[in-house]
């Protein structure tokens, strides 16, 4: 996994949900989250992207980073 820029929905909370990512120098648009889940520090998300590729994106609570590799 690599660390990455994210762009995320900001709702009731902060970083609510990924809407786009980069990965390799290359901007992508999240056309779906396919399935999240939660541990204490970190939210993980399942997506496809514009691409046509399947990703995982997580976020670390405790340093509000995102790490991002292909699935």
């Amino acid at each position: 996994m690599q660390t990455s820029r994210v762009e995320s929905y900001c709702g009731y909370k902060a970083d609510e949900y990924p809407r786009a990512f980069t990965y390799d120098s290359t901007r992508l648009e999240v056309i779906e989250i396919e399935d999240r889940w939660y541990e204490p520090d970190i939210n993980y998300f399942k997506v496809f992207a514009d691409d046509g590729g399947h990703y995982i994106l997580a976020r670390d609570l405790i340093s509000s980073t995102w790490q991002v590799g292909k699935k």
